[in-house]
């Protein structure tokens, strides 16, 4: 399981919240890849990203996308991480 994160370093709801999904995803065996949009150069991805911050989740052959700040739970949702 993979969880790529992206964002600006001018973002400030990104500073905040990529202390908490780097530690959910340590707390959940999830590998955690933070990116800066500044910096990729990936053109497959950066036409699905609208807002940052931007989570690419990937489990197997099963790939999620979503923006924004969430909570915990919503996490664990979102990664399919049961309780």
């Amino acid at each position: 399981m993979k969880l790529t994160y992206y964002s600006t370093f001018w973002c400030g709801p990104c500073k905040q919240f990529a202390p908490v999904v780097e530690q959910f995803c340590s707390d959940n065996g999830i590998e955690f890849v933070k990116l800066d949009l500044e910096e990729v150069k990936d053109d497959l991805i950066l036409p699905l990203i609208k807002s940052v911050p931007f989570l690419k989740f990937e489990k197997g052959l099963v790939t999620r996308t979503t923006c924004g700040t969430m909570s915990i739970s919503e996490l664990k949702k979102f990664c399919d991480i049961q309780t």
